[in-house]
């Protein structure tokens, strides 16, 4: 298994979660933590790409983006998750007016 990998995913993404999740209680960049945590998560991410690539067994298999079908079909699962998402949080918005 690929220690390296899980433990720089786990800090990346979750380094990640702490920003988007505090950030707006914390006044985004204005907070130290904040800051640290982007700072944190962007390396750990960025390693974690040029680390898997090296990989014999990774992971994040990364070379499977290169499959044209598997990445437009995570793609179209990105934009229904956004759309879906957006109007769970913005239908309330408009309702309330």
């Amino acid at each position: 298994m690929d220690y390296l990998g899980f433990i720089l995913v786990a800090f990346g993404l979750g380094s990640l979660q702490i920003v988007l999740d505090r950030g707006q209680q914390d006044d985004w960049f204005s907070s130290n933590a904040i800051l640290a945590f982007t700072i944190v998560s962007a390396l750990a991410l960025a390693f974690l790409f040029l680390w898997e690539f090296a990989q014999e067994r990774p992971i994040v298999d990364l070379p499977l983006l290169k499959i044209e079908t598997l990445r437009t079909s995570i793609f179209m699962m990105f934009v229904t998750g956004f759309v879906l998402l957006s109007t769970t949080q913005l239908l309330p918005r408009f309702l309330q007016t």
